[in-house]
């Protein structure tokens, strides 16, 4: 697993264009909502995703300190199961302001600009962002 930290968010320009320099698929996740929350909502948040034991620690290093970036995966099917399994589904986490912190963003895209995945569906499928 390769993680790329941004500083802002990404347009889907730029995602496209960094997914076609991979051989197999990318993950680009991103949470504004963290980003702008207070010190004590980020503070529960991280502790919400560095207690998962199955958690990969280098994953977890990185989003104390940011809230946008790639992660690389060698096919699509590997970065799937990826999300499914460390990113909840907006459907997944309580509803209203309580659970949008907690909330990332997550599209799994392979390197033809196609998004096999984005975790606010309910299901995997060739969707693209709004």
């Amino acid at each position: 697993m390769n993680i790329q930290t941004l500083d802002s968010a990404a347009n889907w320009d730029d995602i496209e264009e960094y997914a076609a320099t991979q051989s197999g698929a990318v993950v680009y996740f991103e949470n504004p909502r963290l980003e702008a929350a207070d010190e004590a909502t980020k503070s529960t948040v991280l502790d919400y995703y560095k207690f998962d034991e199955d958690m990969p620690a280098e994953l977890v290093v990185e989003l104390e300190s940011k809230f946008y970036g790639y992660i690389q995966f060698r096919n699509p099917d590997i970065a799937f199961d990826f999300v499914a399994d460390y990113f909840p589904r907006r459907d997944e986490l309580p509803s209203g302001d309580a659970g949008e912190p907690y909330w990332y963003q997550c599209y799994v895209i392979r390197p033809d600009g196609v998004v096999e995945y984005d975790n606010k569906a309910l299901r995997p499928g060739n969707n693209r962002p709004e």
